[in-house]
């Protein structure tokens, strides 16, 4: 089972439509899944994937419309902790994918 979401204006949604077993629009959202085809649990997950924070800044200044790809990006992913910080306290970050098996324990 798979499902992400992207704003309804993104460009690569085309690419997206015929790789998806199912998608629903939700406010600014385009929710896709990929690994299941019933209903009940594809209205969860748009329910979970609505429901998250957004995940990237819409808009910098450093960043045009089109990469530069001659040069490394400057953005880096978050990685969840492996159970503490790098002084042994454990850490209290709450990240996307965290949120997200919350949700999902609950369905």
């Amino acid at each position: 089972m798979l499902f992400w979401r992207s704003y309804a204006e993104n460009r690569f949604n085309e690419w997206y439509y015929p790789r998806c077993c199912g998608l629903q629009s939700v406010s600014k959202w385009k929710v896709f899944w990929y690994g299941f085809t019933e209903y009940q649990l594809s209205q969860k997950i748009v329910q979970v994937a609505a429901g998250l924070p957004e995940s990237f800044v819409q808009t910098r200044p450093d960043v045009k419309d089109e990469p530069d790809l001659s040069r490394p990006s400057t953005w880096t992913e978050s990685k969840p902790t492996s159970g503490g910080s790098s002084d042994g306290k454990p850490s209290t970050a709450t990240t996307n994918q965290d949120i997200v098996f919350k949700a999902l324990e609950a369905i």
